[in-house]
């Protein structure tokens, strides 16, 4: 094969593994996602259960509602949080591979860690 080491085998190895670790987290973070907003339309509903016999009797739904705005508030950041982090996992997924990469936040190179190349010669025909 033309072009085919060692290197470039365990280089692509590697790669693959990280994207693979990469999309895991961020499928986790969809999932995260999807479980906070039933938890928005949980309270939504809620609301709307409390709510309508509490306008039927003419009383205040104010008291609920701010307590429902603040719950769904807090959520939606929480979504707005995962969201951003999808994205920061989209991004780390498109540099796997790159070289320029290879330098996290801090400006430090991060390791390289790599499988050494296999000690034997031994061929199936030497069995």
């Amino acid at each position: 094969m033309e072009g085919w080491t060692w290197d470039s085998f365990t280089k692509g190895a590697a790669d693959a593994a990280e994207t693979t670790r990469l999309l895991a987290l961020k499928s986790a973070k969809r999932a995260e996602i999807m479980y906070i907003e039933n938890q928005i339309s949980s309270a939504m509903s809620a609301f709307g259960t409390q709510a309508f016999p509490a306008l039927e009797r003419g009383e205040s739904v104010t008291p609920l509602y701010e307590q429902t705005k603040r719950d769904v508030d807090r959520h939606r950041a929480d979504v707005a949080e995962c969201e951003r982090e999808c994205q920061r996992l989209d991004q780390e997924i498109t540099n796997v591979g790159c070289a320029e990469a290879q330098i996290n936040a801090t400006g430090s190179a991060t390791p390289d860690v790599r499988a050494s190349a296999p000690r034997s010669t031994a061929s199936l025909q030497d069995l």
